[in-house]
Formats: structure tokens, sequence, C-alpha cells
């Protein structure tokens, strides 16, 4: 879909992961993926900004800072934010580590235009963001406020697979430049990765598995690319999807659960859990990722995260996180990353030392509450051991 005229906020909720997002008190929980802080994306445009869980958080406000929608922290800045939403993004930060962080405003070409979603490149340079009148994803240098790079997208949803690409989204834009006189790639991916589908949410696997919702289907679906090739290496060719997981009846401990709309889906660091939110149900459903051989891809119920009904509460957003600051503290400052060109040598997942550090769902309530679920288990036969009760 395509709009000549100004957006509208039920067009931009249209195409969101946050369940009812012009009136969640809580659209985007977002943690620094090498450091202590963490942030909440609120609305009324604010942006909550905690350095660690024992200091007091510290509201950030700009007045073009408005309908803010999603952000993420600077890979090789341990304070560095940057967040998007109507007309452009703005970038917070510190030029020096005793002064309180400034905004800078980087506007889009079409102040009407909107913000869909962001994310750093791995050096830290440089920003790709989508748009989603324009239906393009751009790659920017902030500093400089230009855009170097501009990739048409065929269809709006289509950043939710571009821009999760978990490795690093750097892959995509390289594949793009050595394959300059075949324009058509992109277009191609769209084609065999979603195929017809509008796409409601999605997240990608540290095996290259990509995970989606579709709009208005009660099916989580997994896409896979071959084993022997790269993840965008013969698009037409190597890419395979199924269903991986039919919510139409979803049943826990013996207990069924309304699973039919859902909204947004999330993967931890281990590609063991995956959760689910759904469309104002008061539940979160907590499922174990199975990858078999070639492109088998299951995902199975595992786990209910739930309010009580009559509160009239259900979850706007998750995610996962571990908790770095505790990995930092243990092992010392040789395994914390000032420069995130390394932080993939320094904080890896096969780390036996960060193989023991907890994992948590952070989930944010339409109360304004925000719940931290400990997920246990590094692979699924111990998460199957594991008694919750």
């Amino acid at each position: 879909m395509f709009w000549k005229h100004k957006l509208t906020v039920q067009n931009v909720t249209e195409f969101n992961e946050t369940c009812n997002w012009y009136k969640a008190t809580i659209r985007r929980i977002i943690f620094n993926p090498c450091g202590y802080e963490r942030v909440l994306l609120t609305g009324d445009d604010r942006v909550v900004y905690f350095y660690d869980k024992l200091m007091p958080a510290t509201t950030l406000r700009f007045y073009r800072q408005i309908n803010i929608n999603c952000g993420a922290f600077r890979p090789w800045s341990g304070h560095d934010l940057i967040v998007g939403g109507s007309g452009g993004m703005c970038l917070w930060h510190k030029s020096n580590v005793e002064l309180p962080l400034s905004a800078s405003w980087i506007g889009l070409k079409d102040r009407e235009d909107f913000v869909t979603d962001l994310q750093w490149l791995h050096g830290g340079h440089h920003l790709a963001c989508a748009l989603l009148n324009a239906r393009c994803i751009q790659l920017w240098q902030p500093e400089k406020r230009q855009v170097m790079l501009e990739i048409q997208m065929q269809c709006a949803d289509s950043y939710l697979w571009a821009l999760r690409f978990k490795p690093d989204i750097q892959e995509l834009f390289y594949h793009l430049k050595i394959d300059e006189e075949d324009f058509d790639s992109f277009s191609d991916w769209e084609t065999n990765i979603k195929g017809s589908k509008v796409l409601q949410s999605a997240c990608w696997s540290n095996q290259g598995h990509l995970l989606y919702l579709t709009r208005n289907c009660c099916k989580v679906f997994s896409c896979t690319p071959h084993a022997e090739h790269g993840i965008f290496l013969h698009p037409s060719d190597e890419w395979y999807s199924e269903t991986a997981l039919d919510l139409s009846f979803i049943e826990v401990d013996g207990q069924r659960y309304n699973c039919r709309q859902p909204q947004a889906i999330a993967i931890d660091l281990y590609d063991v859990h995956v959760a689910i939110v759904f469309n104002r149900q008061p539940h979160v459903l907590i499922c174990l990722h199975q990858a078999g051989f070639g492109c088998y891809v299951r995902v199975r119920p595992f786990r209910v995260i739930s309010c009580t009904p009559d509160f009239n509460l259900y979850p706007t957003c998750c995610t996962f996180t571990v908790d770095y600051a505790k990995y930092v503290s243990d092992y010392g400052d040789s395994h914390y990353c000032d420069d995130y060109a390394a932080c993939g040598d320094e904080i890896d997942i096969n780390d036996d030392h960060l193989r023991q550090l907890s994992i948590s769902l952070f989930i944010g309530w339409s109360s304004g509450y925000v719940q931290e679920v400990p997920v246990k288990g590094r692979t699924v036969k111990e998460a199957l051991s594991i008694n919750y009760r």
C-alpha cells in the first residue's frame, strides 16, 4: 500500500508490531547489546533512559521527537541512542561522559514520512532506517545528515525481514553494492521470502532462520536458505518457507488460550525461546525453537505468561535480553567492548562464561508496568527439564 497524502495514525498503527501502538503506554523496550543501558519508548513520546539497574531513570524529551516508534543504541558508544518516529530521527549523544545526553535532529526529506525501524551497521558509523510512505530503506551517515544509499521496497512491510538480520545488516548492503547490475535482487528476496503475504512481525535466528507472522493469519511461518549457501545468495532458488506453528489451537498445561491474532514475535540470543504477543490478549506465549537438519524448523508451545483477565490488561511489546552487565562485572573490562567492531569476537554466544548468564524476557503491559521474566535453559533439552511451577 502507498499513501500519496499525509500519513494518519491508522496507517502507522497498521504497520506496527506494538499492540495498540498509538495508545500504548510502553511502545518499545530497548537494551544496549553490549552494556548496562536500557530505555523505554512511551506513548507520550518520552524516552525513559536507565543507565543501569541501580540509578534512577532519566527522561529525554525533544520538541521534534513525536510519535516515537523505534530506537537502537550505537554499537561502539556506551550511551549514544537514536530514536525514530514522525519526520525523522533524534540522536541522543554525549560529547563528555560527565555531561548529560544532548539531542541532534536528523530530518527526513519528506517531513510527513515515518521511520518504522532502524538499525546501526556493525561499526556504528552508518545507520539503516525504513520509511513507511516512501517504501524504502535508507543508509545514513548521521553526523553528516547524508543519505549514502537507498533501496526501494515493493512493500512497506519488507523492512521487517531486511532490517532484522542478526549477524549484521551490512551484509545486505554489501551484497547490493557488488550486485549493482542486478537491480531486481531486493525484489527477488521480497518475492521469495514472503511471497504475497503481508508481514506483521519477524525475527532472525543466529542460524539464519527467519520466523515471521503475517497479517490476519494465526500461523507462525519459517523461511530458511539452503544450508550450503549464504543468506543473500541465489534468492530465487534457495529459499524455502513452511508453517512452523499453527496457533488456531493452543493448549499449555491443560488450558486453552486464544492465540488467533498474533501481533509480534521475538527470539532469544541462543535461538531456544520464542515469545509471541497477541492483539489485546492477557498473555504472552513462550515457545521452543527447534531447528533440524536442512530446512526443518518447528516452534513448540511451552509456557504462558499471563495476567488476571479481570483487570483488562494486555502486553504491548516484549524483548529478550542477556545480563551483559553481570558478564562485565564478573569477568572484567577485557570482556567489555568499547569498540563494537571487535564485539563479535568478545561477546560470543558460544563463550562458556556468557552461556552461564541468565536470559530474561521483558514485557511491557498496557498499564505501564514492565515485567521481567527469567528464561532458563540454553538448549531445548535443558528448557524441557526445568519445572517453572
